[in-house]
Formats: structure tokens, sequence, C-alpha cells
């Protein structure tokens, strides 16, 4: 065994330990022990899956970090545009930064983010490409009124 290796799984156990007393699952507890009276090989096996396993999430969270920092580099911050009428018909919203990856302590220092919220609609409008019931489609033009003048312009 390499001294790097032996680290790895000092580690590993020492975080196992820290989450000793910790409530179970006893039909998981009873399956799992059952297992391994079964299988006296399989804590060495998870071990090495835990630690290679681990060890790529890191190195995924490293790439991710790296090529953020390489597209945040190319593409520089952009001003919000002004607005003539200060923003009456909406504006784009640009989505939140994403967090940063965290640099150590593997998936037990991960903490689980919040799903953004769903799209808003104003009130009394159907979601596009959703008819409601009973409502005919808005006449087009810009202040809602058709083509043939009809009785509903101002």
């Amino acid at each position: 065994m390499e001294p790097q290796e032996r680290e790895l799984i000092t580690t590993l156990l020492t975080r196992l330990q820290s989450a000793a007393g910790q409530p179970k699952d006893a039909e998981a507890d009873a399956m799992i022990r059952q297992a391994m009276t079964q299988m006296p090989d399989a804590p060495y096996y998870l071990v090495q899956t835990v630690l290679i396993q681990d060890l790529s999430l890191h190195n995924a969270q490293n790439r991710i970090a790296e090529l953020e920092k390489q597209v945040a580099s190319l593409n520089p911050p952009q001003q919000q545009p002004t607005s003539f009428l200060g923003g009456l018909f909406g504006r784009s919203q640009s989505p939140p930064p994403a967090p940063s990856a965290p640099s150590s302590g593997g998936p037990w220092t991960r903490v689980q983010q919040p799903a953004p919220p769903p799209p808003q609609y104003q009130a009394g409008y159907a979601q596009a490409g959703y008819a409601q019931p009973g409502y005919a489609a808005p006449a087009a033009g810009v202040f809602g009124g058709g083509a043939g003048g009809g009785g509903n312009s101002f």
C-alpha cells in the first residue's frame, strides 16, 4: 500500500467514525449486517469504491471550477441596458451566478441547492401555447385593436 492510499483510507474511516451514533434504519442495518456475514470482503471493496468515487468527484469539481473561470474570463460582465419607459414591458433577467464548487471534504460537505422558482405569469393571461377556455385569442396590435378596427379600440 502506498502512503497516499493509507492516508485516504484513514481519512475515510475518520469521517465514518464521526457519523457514528446517528440514527440508522433498522431494516437497512440488518440487511447490511447479513450481507457482511455472507461476503466478508465487502468492506474492502466498499472502501475502495468510495475512495475512487470521491477522487473522481473532486477531479470533476476542480475541472468544472476551471472551466467556469475560463468562461468568466471570456465573457466580461455586461451592463444592464437602460429603458426609455422604465421597464414598462419588463426586462429579461439574467440567471443568478452559479455557486463555486467546494474545494475539499467530498460529498459530506455539499449543501443541497434549492430549486429555481417556477416562471411567473400575469394574472388573466394564459401561458404561451395554451388557450384559456371561454376566451378568444387576443387581437393583434400595439393597443389590442385588430386590423379591422372593430368596436373594441380606444
